[in-house]
């Protein structure tokens, strides 16, 4: 019998071709051992020991470890897991292709989520005339879910209203009615793709947005032209599409004197986020980083002005915790201020937290962490974001944590037990 593995260089991190790998632990009779490659990956890939690898793969597997000598016996033995879910546990773990243990894809980890039954919606509230005060109370009440926790579930009832209002707005001949129609309707696209960015909808939530700014031009509205810029910037920022999202916010920024100071605060530390993200290796990015945070705190002194219908809201804590994501954003190492975005962070102690905030107060308690390679309390963290958002479903926040355990895989700490259980709790909930 040859030498199981003998002369195999692999690994996950950096070997994307695994097409050969199997031939290493091919026996005399053809068939595989998988129980020498799980071995193999254990301890020459990843360091772990039978006890470690023991625990991490019992917990996940059947709720309690798996002792070192059932670990190794079960290597020695070969008795690799007939059922599916555990052999994609493996791959999980092992950050290897499914295929290499004989899967499709990941897809059986996927955990079943409850779907709420759908909301009943009142046709004649969507056929018959529209009630102006109404239809701002349901908006209002939009904003105030999505900021708390999730509106996911109105997105179907905003867009049966937008509709309604795309109906009637055309035959309005009344000019003040016209321009409330239109205001509201602007309101209305606002909130939709607000929601639909929160569930990583980005078409749905751009087409949203283009709207809004439609209708904020026909209308010869600053302020809603200044949000729908604003709001549409923040698309592109999640999108990965940073010159946009410059682009965006630095039209908005132009509209200054037509909009509010605290809205004005808002797009301020918005394009300091977009400058960090939009790579240039130059004393010139720290100061155009810098630079909004600074005038944007030099704004939270000023009137808390009505939101009117784009609920840009300008407060001492969304600030701190802006600021901070634009000073821990830039891919560029020295331009992530770690530091000073944990005095942010700081001043956030013993305000009120709502879920969503929680969540965003981890994620980025995870990415100080990340930058201060204090990597054990950043996967600590992500853990901790992680179960929030099983309850939120806010589909954008769940990518920004998987960004969170790329970086970390990046890390010398990318091949610890604690990484690969946050790759496996990721697993659980899909793409």
């Amino acid at each position: 019998m040859k030498h199981i593995g003998k002369g195999l260089h692999y690994d996950p991190f950096v070997d994307t071709d695994y097409t050969q790998v199997l031939s290493y632990f091919r026996n005399d009779d053809a068939t595989i051992d998988y129980g020498q490659l799980v071995r193999f990956l254990r301890k020459e890939v990843f360091h772990w020991t039978a006890q470690e690898f023991g625990e991490l793969y019992g917990n996940a597997t059947r709720g309690k470890p798996y002792s070192r000598r059932e670990m190794q016996e079960s290597e020695r033995t070969n008795t690799f897991p007939l059922d599916e879910k555990r052999r994609a546990i493996l791959a999980v773990f092992f950050k290897v292709s499914p295929a290499l243990f004989g899967l499709e894809s990941l897809d059986v980890l996927i955990e079943a989520r409850e779907i709420p039954p759908p909301r009943e919606l009142s046709r004649v509230l969507y056929d018959g005339p529209i009630d102006l005060v109404e239809y701002r109370s349901f908006l209002l009440s939009c904003w105030t879910l999505h900021l708390r926790r999730t509106a996911r579930e109105l997105l179907a009832d905003i867009e049966l209203r937008i509709a309604r209002l795309h109906d009637v707005l055309p035959y309005e001949i009344e000019p003040r009615e016209k321009l409330q129609l239109g205001r509201l309707l602007c309101g209305y696209h606002l909130a939709g793709g607000m929601i639909a960015k929160d569930q990583h909808r980005f078409d749905l939530a751009l087409s949203h947005f283009n709207k809004a700014l439609i209708l904020a031009r026909e209308m010869k509205s600053p302020r809603l032209q200044a949000a729908s810029l604003y709001r549409r910037g923040g698309v592109f920022l999640d999108w990965g599409k940073f010159a946009e999202a410059r682009r965006d916010f630095s039209e908005a920024e132009a509209l200054k004197d037509y909009t509010p100071p605290r809205m004005q605060g808002s797009i301020l530390v918005a394009r300091a986020t977009a400058e960090a993200l939009f790579v240039q290796d130059s004393e010139d990015t720290r100061k155009k980083v810098l630079t909004p945070v600074k005038q944007a705190h030099d704004l939270l002194g000023t009137e808390n002005q009505d939101e009117g219908l784009h609920f840009i809201r300008f407060t001492d804590q969304g600030y701190h915790v802006d600021s901070a994501i634009a000073l821990l954003e830039s891919p560029i190492e020295r331009f992530r201020y770690a530091h000073v975005a944990r005095e942010h962070l700081d001043q956030l102690k013993g305000h009120e937290e709502g879920i969503r905030q929680q969540t965003y107060n981890l994620l980025l308690e995870a990415k100080i962490s990340i930058c201060t390679k204090a990597y054990d309390e950043a996967v600590q963290a992500a853990l901790s974001a992680f179960d929030i958002l099983k309850q939120v479903e806010t589909g954008v926040n769940m990518q920004r944590l998987r960004q969170l355990c790329w970086e970390l895989e990046a890390s010398p700490y990318g091949k610890s037990t604690d990484v690969a259980w946050l790759r496996f709790q990721l697993a659980t909930v899909g793409e």
